[in-house]
């Protein structure tokens, strides 16, 4: 399947966010700026999407689809230096522990990254840890149900 992006203007779209991560988007977001990836791709294709070409955009939301993580840390890394890109959501994208691990490196990009049900594991989850180590940018780090710890 092609890439496929929007904006998230639908009503009320962008009050079913979780609430940690509907509050680090700007007070008057009406949703222009946060752009819901329907079909995740590449960066060539992301710079394709009219969804990523127009207006400043603060936040990248994917539910349900799989993400390659190494895709996705090139199109964190180019939102956030040509537009305003701070916050990621990603719930049920199956990123596995090798996703976990790429999204490390998209650490130093965002201010907000929230992972739901991605099955990171420990593995992923260590190479995140490691990275905060090393980041002064991130403000806020939501992970819930990722399959880590003792089950």
């Amino acid at each position: 399947m092609p890439m496929y992006c929007r904006k998230m203007k639908q009503q009320g779209e962008l009050q079913a966010l979780p609430a940690p991560v509907f509050d680090t988007l700007p007070p008057k977001e009406d949703g222009e700026g946060c752009v819901l990836m329907e079909e995740p791709g590449t960066l060539k294709e992301a710079t394709t999407q009219e969804a990523l070409q127009r207006g400043t955009i603060y936040c990248i939301v994917v539910r349900d689809k799989k993400v390659e993580g190494d895709d996705f840390v090139e199109i964190v890394k180019h939102y956030s230096k040509k537009s305003s890109l701070g916050t990621v959501y990603l719930k049920r994208c199956m990123l596995g522990i090798s996703g976990g691990q790429h999204l490390a490196r998209a650490l130093e990009f965002l201010t907000n990254l929230f992972l739901e049900g991605n099955d990171i594991k420990d593995g992923g989850l260590a190479t995140i840890a490691t990275a905060l180590g090393a980041n002064n940018n991130l403000k806020v780090l939501g992970i819930v149900s990722e399959g880590f710890g003792v089950v």
